[in-house]
C-alpha cells in the first residue's frame, strides 16, 4: 500500500479526467477507475481509514514502484480535504488544471443540463444568479472560476509542489504536457497515451425529462441507488450510471453561448484573472478579451 502520490485537482469541464486517464495508461503509474477519489473529502471515508480506501480504489495491488495517482475536481474547494493530504502525504505533488473562466462557467452549465436537467438558460442564469451567492448555481457555475482565492489557500500548504496547468495546453499540445508531467515525476516520457480518446465530452440531450428522472436516479440520497452500490462494486455502478447517460445523448453539440452573456462574464472575471496572473506570475490577460 503507498500513500498517493499525485493529486489531480480542477473546476467542472477543465480536463481532470481525461489527464486521469492519460497518466493511467502508463506502466509505472497507478490510476482509479473511479471518476472521482473521495476519500480526502468525504469523512464517512476518512474515518474508516485510509487501508480501506486503498482496497476500494487500487484494489489492494502492490505497486511498490508505482507512482499513484488520484483525481477530485473539486476538492480544490475544500480546505480541510486539503488539509488531510497534506497530513497524508507532505510531498504529494497536487496538479490543478484551470481553463478560461467563461468557457468553464458555459460548460459547467452544459454538463449540469445534460446529466441533471438544468431548468433555466444560461443567458437566465447569469442574469439571475452571477451576483447572488446564496443559490448553488453561484457557485457552481461561476465561482468556481475564480481560481485564484483558492489557489492562495493551496498553495500555503503545497506551494513547491504545486503543478498548474491551462486546459488548453493539455487540449492543444497533450504531447508535450504530459511529457512535461512525465518529467517532473521521474518516470519514462516515451510510453505517451493515446489522445484520440475523449473523455466526459458535452452532448445535446435527446430527452430533458430523461435527463430529470436520470438525475434522480443517481442521487447519492437514491434508494434505489444506495440499494445498487450496496450489492455491486463501484466499478459496475459508475457504468451504470454512465450507461444511463448516455442512453440520453445525441450526437449534436449545443450553441454557443450568447454574446451578451460572455461580454457580461469576461467583466465579471477580469479582475480576478488580473490577480491570477499576479499570483502565479503568469499572464492570463487573454482571458480578459471577448472571444
Amino acid at each position: 500500500m503507498k500513500h498517493v502520490d499525485v493529486f489531480i485537482i480542477g473546476a467542472q469541464k477543465c480536463g481532470t479526467t481525461s489527464l486521469l486517464r492519460y497518466l493511467s495508461e502508463h506502466p509505472n503509474i497507478l490510476g482509479h477507475i473511479q471518476p472521482e477519489m473521495t476519500y480526502f473529502s468525504r469523512d464517512s471515508e476518512y474515518n474508516k481509514g485510509y487501508d480501506r480506501a486503498w482496497r476500494r480504489y487500487y484494489k489492494s495491488v502492490n505497486q511498490s514502484q508505482s507512482i499513484v495517482v488520484a483525481k477530485n475536481a473539486h476538492m480544490y474547494r475544500n480546505l480541510k480535504a486539503i488539509r488531510r493530504l497534506k497530513i497524508h502525504n507532505p510531498n504529494c505533488k497536487i496538479v490543478f488544471i484551470i481553463r478560461n473562466p467563461v468557457e468553464r462557467a458555459y460548460s459547467s452549465y452544459l454538463m449540469e443540463k445534460t446529466s441533471w436537467g438544468e431548468e433555466f438558460s444560461f443567458d437566465e442564469i447569469v442574469d439571475k444568479f452571477l451576483e447572488n451567492n446564496s443559490n448553488w448555481r453561484h457557485d457552481v457555475y461561476f465561482k468556481l472560476g475564480i481560481y485564484h482565492t483558492y489557489l492562495e489557500e493551496i498553495i500555503k500548504y503545497f506551494q513547491i509542489n504545486l503543478i498548474v496547468l491551462k486546459l488548453s495546453e493539455l487540449r492543444d499540445c497533450p504531447r508535450e504536457t504530459i511529457r512535461r508531467i512525465y518529467l517532473e515525476l521521474k518516470v519514462s516520457d516515451q510510453l505517451l497515451p493515446d489522445y484520440n480518446k475523449k473523455y466526459n465530452v458535452t452532448k445535446k440531450v435527446k430527452s430533458k425529462w430523461f435527463a430529470t428522472k436520470t438525475s434522480k436516479i443517481l442521487n447519492e440520497q437514491n434508494k434505489i441507488k444506495k440499494l445498487i452500490k450496496s450489492l455491486f462494486p463501484v466499478s459496475t455502478t459508475n457504468l451504470m450510471g454512465n450507461i444511463l447517460r448516455s442512453i440520453n445523448k445525441s450526437e449534436k453539440n449545443y450553441n454557443p453561448m450568447s454574446i451578451q452573456a460572455r461580454k457580461i462574464l469576461t467583466e465579471f472575471y477580469k479582475p480576478h484573472n488580473d490577480k491570477l496572473s499576479s499570483l502565479l506570475n503568469d499572464n492570463f490577460t487573454n482571458w480578459n478579451k471577448i472571444k
